[in-house]
């Protein structure tokens, strides 16, 4: 079994989490709805823009082109206020700019022990797309991405909306502990060990769950 890329991520928020994913006693998204739609909202704005960047019109003219049918994809995907949400897209995407071109969403990646699907890859960064707060796990999960490219990035990105866009060196330090990590996470997929009580656990998604098959 190839490791998804996915589970690198999950390992940090929790040690048995990869455990219950791999098993499918969990769904794999932590996404609330409105956290779903604006993330494929704003990947079909990226693709969209940068090809119309590429024909040679203005980056901000090229996102504002757009919005009419993120307004309409905003309103198929069941948003309360779609006009609203579809222009802080379009201010993000205006603010962070391209790193590269073609940009292309959903990119499938594998290899020997990896797989994963990276929301974008501009030229040849790859950039991760989240709503919430930034996290270890969702470092370590864009930079293992480079693991699995022809061309090794010397930065990769993560956009947190409506933040900004966060910057990432790839060191070879970094690429490492990534490494290091992945053994770890396909043990405990294997032999999962009872995690430790933590505060975080009294609001976890998953906690019932955890409860039934790590009982105290």
């Amino acid at each position: 079994m190839k490791l998804p890329v996915s589970f690198l991520r999950a390992y940090f928020y929790c040690s048995v989490l990869p455990y219950m994913l791999a098993q499918g006693i969990v769904r794999g998204s932590d996404l609330s709805a409105r956290g779903t739609r604006l993330h494929k909202a704003y990947l079909e704005l990226s693709v969209k823009a940068s090809k119309l960047v590429e024909a040679g019109l203005d980056p901000t003219d090229a996102v504002n082109s757009t919005l009419s049918d993120i307004i309409n994809l905003l309103k198929e995907l069941n948003s309360p206020n779609p006009v609203s949400e579809a222009r802080i897209l379009a201010d993000f995407r205006t603010r962070v700019g391209f790193a590269g071109f073609p940009v292309k969403c959903e990119v499938e990646l594998e290899s020997d022990l990896l797989i994963g699907r990276v929301d974008l890859i501009e030229g040849y960064t790859p950039i991760e797309v989240k709503t919430g707060r930034i996290s270890r796990g969702d470092i370590f999960q864009v930079v293992a991405y480079t693991l699995l490219m022809d061309i090794e990035p010397e930065k990769v990105a993560i956009d947190y909306i409506p933040r900004g866009r966060v910057w990432i060196n790839v060191t070879r330090e970094l690429v490492d502990l990534v490494k290091k990590t992945i053994p770890k996470v396909a043990e405990t997929i294997v032999e999962p060990k009872i995690p430790e009580r933590k505060k975080m656990c009294r609001t976890c998604s998953y906690r019932a769950e955890c409860s039934l098959l790590f009982p105290r």
